[in-house]
């Protein structure tokens, strides 16, 4: 039997039905490659657009990670720099590839965060960037790797 320990994370609770109900509008030359393929071990990092200078407003940027090396791998996501404006600007994670599914939502983060690492439940993962039109900061910084079950520590 297989066995992990994670480290959980603080989130904001907030009215996720406006997140999830914004139209997810994609600024191609902005946000940089939709998808992100990873083989078994690989890791790449990806940024809000601009990083490390401040992002815009009235942005939605959406990533999909996927392993394909090996359907049981996971992805793990680690975070190096997250800034964005608290209670206004989110970083949303979720399993699969259908970032409108509620359901699959891992996680919505926003304000800053110390270094967290944080994993998908299967070889899909999708990352959504959503930004009023008010206020801006640094953005995010974090690094997503394919690997096993057990593959990560903080």
């Amino acid at each position: 039997m297989l066995t992990c320990s994670t480290t959980k994370l603080s989130v904001i609770v907030i009215d996720l039905h406006y997140l999830f109900s914004r139209n997810l509008t994609q600024y191609p030359g902005e946000c940089g490659v939709g998808s992100l393929f990873l083989q078994v071990n690989e890791t790449q990092n990806l940024t809000s657009p601009g990083f490390p200078s401040l992002y815009r407003n009235d942005l939605i940027c959406r990533w999909i990670v996927t392993a394909i090396d090996a359907i049981e791998d996971i992805i793990w996501v680690k975070f190096i720099t997250f800034d964005l404006e608290r209670g206004y600007d989110f970083l949303q994670i979720g399993d699969g590839d259908d970032s409108s599914d509620e359901s699959s939502l891992i996680g919505s983060f926003t304000g800053r965060l110390k270094l967290h690492v944080l994993s998908s439940n299967e070889f899909q993962l999708w990352i959504v960037i959503v930004t009023d039109s008010s206020g801006i900061s640094q953005g995010f910084h974090i690094e997503v790797t394919s690997m096993g079950r057990c593959g990560m520590s903080n």
